[in-house]
């Protein structure tokens, strides 16, 4: 057993104990367990140690799944063509085999007994008349056709002695001179001229004209057409008479428009009674 003791100085300051050991007493009781001490701060790492014998080698472990496969590498380039070889020589060809020789004509056989004609049968009923089938598109208008000759329509009418015509009256035409066509007629000594066929005409009216005694001086003779009791300005003919005996030259003329068949044309004289000769009148359609 040692005891510690305080040393005495100068000892002491230094902080030492002295120790003397006695003789060894009895065993004490085992006092209780003190406090776990705080854990101290971990040391340096020691030096590593001598490595080890190398233990037996472990078993093989199972082989672990397929990867997946590589992408495929380029093609390589395609080789250098090798030369044609030489062509072989042509086999001789075969000998032709030797015609056949063509056999006779056989001889040709009997002609037939003809067969009797067969006796015509009666004729079948007339079947019924089958429905009209519809009507076919109108087809293509076809072009016109030259125009035909036009036939001439016209009529010459003359009185030649002198014929007083009174104021008012239609001078009268003695003689048919010519006549061209039907659509234009007049019956010889009468004043109407009759139109049968509608167009448009020419009418042209010629006379010498004088004065009659009756008439009082002086007179202004004029003369028109009428158609159809209508009577038509334009192209009237006038002379002036001043003097008993005085004779002049009168010309009218008009183109008339006939629309209604038949029509009367007539030659008007007015402004006193006066003396017509060798009066003319003309009319042909235009």
């Amino acid at each position: 057993m040692k005891y510690c003791i305080p040393c005495p100085p100068p000892c002491c300051a230094a902080g030492f104990e002295k120790i003397i050991y006695g003789p060894a007493g009895a065993t004490g009781a085992t006092g209780a367990t003190g406090a776990t001490g705080a854990t101290g701060a971990t040391g340096v790492t020691g030096a590593t140690g001598a490595t080890g014998v190398t233990g037996a080698t472990g078993v093989t472990g199972a082989t672990g799944a397929t990867g997946a496969t590589g992408v495929t590498g380029a093609t390589g380039a395609t080789g250098v063509m090798g030369a044609t070889g030489a062509t072989g020589a042509t086999g001789a060809t075969g000998a032709t085999g030797a015609t056949g020789v063509t056999g006779a004509t056989g001889i040709t056989g009997a002609t037939g007994v003809t067969g009797a004609t067969g006796v015509t049968g009666a004729t079948g009923v007339t079947g019924a008349t089958g429905v009209t089938g519809a009507t076919g598109a109108t087809g293509a208008t076809g072009a016109t056709g030259a125009t035909g000759a036009t036939e001439t329509q016209a009529l010459s009418a003359f009185s030649a002695p002198s014929a007083p015509v009174s104021d008012g009256g239609a001078a009268v035409f003695d003689v048919n001179d010519a006549q061209a066509g039907n659509a234009i007629s007049h019956v010889a000594g009468s004043a109407d001229v009759t139109i049968s066929q509608p167009g448009t005409y020419y009418a042209q009216y010629a006379a010498s004209v004088a004065p009659a005694g009756t008439t009082a001086l002086p007179a202004t003779n004029i003369v028109t057409f009428s158609l159809n009791g209508q009577t038509i300005n334009a192209g009237a003919g006038t002379a002036q008479f001043t003097a008993t005996g005085q004779t002049e030259h009168l010309t009218a003329a008009a183109i008339l428009s006939v629309t209604t068949v038949p029509s009367t044309l007539r030659v008007i004289s007015s402004g006193g009674t006066f003396l017509y000769s060798a009066a003319t009148l003309n009319i042909f359609e235009i």
